[in-house]
C-alpha cells in the first residue's frame, strides 16, 4: 500500500462507492493502537500515510482506548502525533457507531464488518 516490500499493514481498510454529491471513491483506512503503549506506532502510522497519501486521497482513523487524560504525557504525545498527521481518532467506547456508519457508507449489500 505505501511502497513494494513494506512489511505494514492497516488493521481494515475500503473504498466507498462512487455517489454523487458525496466526498467518497477514495482510500478509508482504520487502525487500533493504545496512545499509552503505542507510541512508536503512532510515528509509523503519521508516517506510513505521508507515502500512502502520495499516490492517492486516503483518511486513516485511529481507534484509541480512549482521549488522554490530562496529565498523561506519554499518551498526549502520541495524540499529538496522530492528529498532526491528519489522522482521526476515536475512542474504543464508540467503536459500534463507528462500524455503523462504515456499514452505511458502504451501503445495504455490504459485508458485515467487525470491528
Amino acid at each position: 500500500m505505501t511502497h513494494p516490500g513494506d512489511p505494514f499493514h492497516f488493521d481494515f481498510g475500503y473504498r466507498p462507492p462512487l455517489t454523487a454529491g458525496k466526498p467518497n471513491g477514495h482510500l478509508k483506512l482504520v487502525h487500533a493502537l493504545s496512545l499509552r503503549r503505542d507510541h512508536e506506532l503512532a510515528s509509523v502510522l503519521s508516517l506510513t500515510m505521508g507515502y500512502v497519501r502520495v499516490n492517492q486521497p486516503a483518511e486513516l482513523t485511529a481507534v484509541v482506548e480512549g482521549l488522554p487524560a490530562r496529565g498523561d504525557k506519554t499518551a498526549g504525545h502520541s495524540y499529538r502525533i496522530l492528529r498532526d498527521a491528519g489522522i482521526a481518532l476515536r475512542p474504543l467506547a464508540e467503536v459500534d457507531a463507528f462500524a455503523a456508519s462504515i456499514r452505511e457508507e458502504l451501503g445495504p449489500n455490504a459485508p458485515a464488518i467487525n470491528l
